[in-house]
């Protein structure tokens, strides 16, 4: 999983093991919002 965010998420190795080292829940709630940003980061805005 540390790889995962690393590369998908461009996060440091520092900054996934941090994630790494919390708790289930708060785990799983912060790659969820990591995943949400790269979902919002990747649209295209046409300015519509």
């Amino acid at each position: 999983m540390e790889l995962t965010l690393t590369t998908f998420f461009s996060l440091s190795e520092e900054h996934a093991a941090k994630i790494m080292a919390l708790d289930e829940p708060s785990r799983n709630k912060k790659i969820e919002e990591y995943r949400q940003l790269r979902l919002r980061r990747g649209r295209i805005d046409f300015g519509k």
